[in-house]
């Protein structure tokens, strides 16, 4: 793994191309290894045909996300699927209760369970009333307000 102050886009390119997917901070290289993936905005997603991809695709995705991408605990996230290169930014929390609520907000259908690698659908993370619980905490709420004010 490359562990410099950030992941270069030809880097980034060929872990795409070779292990089929990327979730990694993008300023440190780290890779999480427990927690819950979510991505936070439908906004962030981006489609390339993988014959098309190429680093400049990252380059121009980190640039377009490098503040969101720069708050404590977000990835940059890629996954090869039927051909086509998907570009997200994903958040890395440690329950996965805060991560349905994310997914919720965002209109997202599933979280990550990043130990396992695979897939929860979001009715199955957590009840409707732990969504709406965790929802009006005062930490979700700054921690909502603090990705919207980074989005582009």
């Amino acid at each position: 793994m490359n562990t410099s102050a950030s992941l270069s886009a030809s880097y980034i390119e060929r872990v795409i191309r070779q292990a089929g997917g990327i979730t990694s901070e993008w300023r440190t290289g780290r890779q999480p290894a427990a927690g819950f993936a979510v991505a936070p905005s439908k906004t962030t997603e981006r489609q390339i045909p993988l014959a098309d991809f190429s680093a400049e695709h990252v380059s121009q995705y980190t640039r377009a996300f490098h503040r969101l991408l720069g708050l404590p605990g977000m990835c940059l996230g890629a996954r090869v699927k039927e051909g086509i290169v998907y570009l997200d930014v994903s958040l890395v929390v440690e329950d996965a209760v805060t991560a349905a609520a994310l997914a919720t907000d965002a209109d997202q259908f599933a979280i990550r369970c990043v130990h396992e690698s695979r897939s929860i659908p979001t009715e199955e993370a957590a009840t409707g009333s732990q969504i709406q619980q965790e929802k009006r905490s005062e930490r979700y709420l700054t921690l909502r307000k603090t990705i919207k004010e980074a989005l582009p």
